[in-house]
């Protein structure tokens, strides 16, 4: 296995005690918040040459946004007045896939799939649900 690159996500506080999202490559970080959001990295996947890392950034109003960053580049995946978290990603071909949470309006998580960016819900607007795992296999989204 030598000549393997490893990559691990995780977060580091900062001398202000702020989190930031953190992608270690070969043991070598990256941070992909800066000093004035607190952000959080929850998973990490390679494919074709760009790395993809889902977490959550904090916005000005306080709230948690569903974020996934491409080569360190953040992306949004929801609005920004209501609390999202972003789980697990997943690339294969062009397809980008996301799952996570995005609390509504009655205090419920409602469980999330973004494919290429696009929202779709999965679980019932009337209870919690939360997505952890996405996982595709050909036309399987499981």
């Amino acid at each position: 296995m030598s000549g393997a690159d490893v990559y691990v996500v995780g977060n580091e506080e900062d001398a202000q005690g702020d989190t930031i999202a953190t992608l270690w490559k070969n043991g070598r970080p990256q941070d992909l918040g800066d000093e004035n959001n607190w952000t959080q990295a929850e998973s990490v996947f390679v494919f074709d040459g760009d790395t993809y890392v889902a977490g959550e950034e904090a916005n000005a109003q306080g709230n948690m946004v569903a974020t996934l960053w491409k080569n360190g580049e953040a992306l949004h995946l929801f609005d920004e007045d209501s609390n999202s978290f972003a789980s697990t990603v997943f690339v294969t071909g062009t397809d980008v896939y996301v799952v996570g949470q995005v609390f509504n309006a009655y205090g419920y998580s409602v469980a999330k799939l973004w494919k290429n960016g696009v929202p779709q819900r999965l679980g019932d607007v009337d209870c919690n649900t939360e997505a952890c795992s996405v996982f595709v296999s050909g036309n399987d989204v499981s």
